[in-house]
């Protein structure tokens, strides 16, 4: 069988498909623990897109039977095609480079196509960009290519 993949952000979705969230009393009282673990996340996936994937294939197989060094293979294959994970602002910002403006955006198509109501949240109380566009991880990525 062949496929299709049909990406949202191909139509106008442009949210963050994968973010970390943490409770704000966690990102206020223990920033740099936010921050390692932000930077824990960012240098597994650098080790995983551009290292040897042998032991978190493993780990990913031991827990998900169903799964096969081919399936994953394939899976990586369709990430590198479709430009997933390290791209846009990732290439100069890191992996989990995001722009407050982007999520303004979102926040405004989602009240203006009734998602949410105006005033209903305030994105600076939701979001923060302040553990990512740091370029961390960025020469893991180097050594590894």
């Amino acid at each position: 069988a062949d496929p299709k993949t049909f990406l949202l952000a191909d139509n106008g979705w442009t949210t963050y498909s994968t973010t970390i969230e943490a409770r704000n009393e966690m990102v206020e009282n223990n920033p740099d623990l936010v921050q390692r673990f932000v930077n824990a996340s960012i240098e597994g996936w650098y080790n995983f897109l551009y290292g040897d994937r042998t032991a978190a294939y493993e780990l990913i197989m031991k827990d998900n039977p169903e799964m096969t060094k081919e399936k994953l293979d394939k899976e990586m294959a369709q990430f590198e095609k479709l430009g997933i994970i390290d791209v846009g602002d990732a290439i100069n910002n890191g992996i989990g480079a995001m722009s407050m403006d982007r999520v303004k955006a979102f926040h405004k198509l989602a009240v203006d196509s009734g998602i949410i109501e105006e005033g209903s949240v305030d994105v600076n109380k939701v979001a923060t960009d302040k553990f990512v566009n740091k370029g961390h991880g960025l020469d893991i990525k180097k050594s590894l290519n």
